[in-house]
């Protein structure tokens, strides 16, 4: 669709890639336990989401196979969140990977 302007691009490739028969293989956008790599919310967005929510994300549940609800939807391994400030994504790293001295000083698990 060149020359569409919309905010997302992201969808419009996915549309344009599946008119030619190519589809997103699970095994690369999941990890082992089935949690998303690519994540088109924030993580509190995504955790919070509720099965037959009725909102604006319901095109997620329709364009979506097999979705993790809860602490479940979102891998420790994320590549991806869309809507989230720089200075939080930065946060949320090293909260994810073990770089945030708080949490080391204090010895508390992340939740699972």
């Amino acid at each position: 669709m060149p020359g569409l302007e919309t905010f997302a691009e992201d969808v419009q490739v996915a549309n344009c890639l599946a008119e030619q028969g190519v589809y997103p293989a699970m095994d690369l956008t999941r990890d082992h336990m089935g949690a998303e790599y690519f994540n088109p919310f924030t993580p509190d967005t995504h955790i919070h989401l509720k099965k037959g929510q009725t909102s604006q994300m319901h095109w997620f549940e329709a364009c979506s196979f097999q979705i993790k609800y809860g602490y479940a939807c979102c891998s420790s391994y994320a590549a991806t969140y869309h809507y989230i400030e720089p200075s939080a994504m930065r946060r949320l790293y090293a909260l994810l990977h073990g770089h945030c001295p708080a949490l080391q000083q204090q010895h508390r698990p992340l939740p699972p």
